[in-house]
């Protein structure tokens, strides 16, 4: 909802509506995910300069920022070059909380996985959520892996896009290795930082 400037001081609640107000006028200068019909992104799209494959058997989790309370449907991606020799029922896609529990998960995305393009990985159930990070995540088992768009490595490496940041909270993590499904919960603080800016969706 858009708030009119100036809030009269003293208008209940006034923090509620001021930080509404300068959300408001954030959303305006410039493009951001609302634009294109979603909730949350790791990143613009155009600023999606490469692309790298997932590991077989290794969740991938690209962090975004939910801003206000909100429900999540769908997690997308995009594919540009076609995995193969996929294991069926051991693909998916899931959201998990900054605690490492999994909230959200996919069915198998085989399928998907052998494709190219924009994907859309619908939820089994869709999840109300608080404001806070949350990390949207993929795993893949299969012979050859698809390869997914992302911004720019890191040159200097995990420490770059995860600066000021730890395992536990970092925006582009790996682990724990060997999953044939996304585990209940994930120990956040063991994952590996990653210099990859995997691109990701949330709507």
């Amino acid at each position: 909802m858009a708030y009119n400037m100036p809030i009269p001081i003293g208008q209940d609640p006034w923090g509620t509506l001021l930080n509404d107000s300068m959300f408001e006028i954030h959303r305006t200068i410039e493009t951001n995910p609302t634009d294109h019909g979603a909730l949350a992104w790791t990143a613009d799209p155009y600023g999606n300069s490469g692309s790298t494959g997932l590991t077989s058997g290794l969740p991938f989790m690209s962090k975004v920022w939910i801003r206000e309370p909100s429900t999540l449907s769908n997690v997308m991606m995009s594919i540009t070059t076609a995995g193969s020799g996929l294991t069926a029922a051991q693909n998916f896609v899931g959201i998990y909380n900054a605690a490492g529990t999994r909230i959200a998960v996919s069915a198998d995305q085989t399928a998907a996985f052998g494709g190219t393009g924009l994907v859309t990985a619908a939820m089994t159930a869709p999840v109300a959520v608080t404001p806070g990070p949350y990390y949207l995540t993929f795993l893949c088992n299969g012979t050859t892996p698809p390869i997914l768009a992302r911004g720019a490595v890191a040159g200097s490496g995990a420490s770059t896009v995860n600066f000021g940041l730890t395992a536990a909270t970092g925006r582009y993590a790996t682990g724990p290795a060997a999953q044939t499904s996304l585990p209940a919960s994930i120990t956040m603080a063991s994952r590996t930082l990653s210099a990859i800016c995997m691109w990701a969706v949330v709507s």
